[in-house]
């Protein structure tokens, strides 16, 4: 996650006209409630990178670096606050500008988070790629989309799991036994990280 950036989703291409850092300050303060003392200051601000889409694919995301994090974290826990938040007539959103792999994890588990609430299930993402769900039995929080596989199959929700997502959680389970065995001043003689490694890269 870039710690001074945010995205900013669903604007319209074009609707920056000729100067995208000066849109977005008017487009912070025309469209958020925020304190009169808050001085948003940009760094630099773009669409992300790619051509630009047709009129009927979503548009591009706008990345915005600002001068203080602090302004970005107001900016998006008030953007957050409000809920919904609306330019000409349509609804954007307001979110941390996390890597790719990240954002790639977080779209998977909206689009589970979709399917739940279709069927009546409240559930939402936390950071950074979690799956919190509302049960009857109570909320339950999945670290991973791979872990929450068993109680999404009950709730009659399938989720196709790659063999990368396999691979990392059994690294991550290598990882705790390692220092699991550390701390017993011994190494269990399973698969190594090195190899889980192998398998992993690119």
């Amino acid at each position: 996650m870039r710690r001074n950036n945010l995205r900013i989703y669903q604007v319209a291409e074009g609707s920056e006209k000729n100067g995208m850092v000066e849109f977005v300050k008017q487009l912070i303060n025309t469209t958020l409630q925020l304190p009169p003392e808050i001085n948003i200051q940009i760094e630099r601000a773009h669409r992300a990178l790619g051509l630009k889409p047709a009129a009927s694919a979503p548009p591009r995301s706008i990345i915005v670096r600002f001068l203080d994090y602090t302004v970005k974290e107001a900016v998006l826990r008030q953007a957050w606050a409000q809920k919904r938040v609306t330019f000409q007539g349509k609804v954007i959103y307001f979110d941390q500008d996390y890597s790719p792999e990240v954002q790639r994890k977080r779209a998977r588990v909206r689009g589970v988070i979709k399917q739940l609430k279709d069927k009546g299930i409240q559930a939402r993402c936390r950071f950074p790629a979690q799956l919190k769900i509302s049960l009857d039995t109570g909320e339950k929080t999945f670290p991973t989309l791979i872990e929450a596989v068993p109680t999404l199959g009950e709730l009659g929700i399938t989720v196709q799991v790659s063999d990368r997502e396999k691979m990392e959680r059994e690294l991550a389970r290598e990882t705790w036994r390692t220092q699991e065995s550390g701390r017993r001043g011994k190494r269990d003689a399973s698969l190594s990280d090195a190899d889980l490694r192998f398998f992993l890269r690119e």
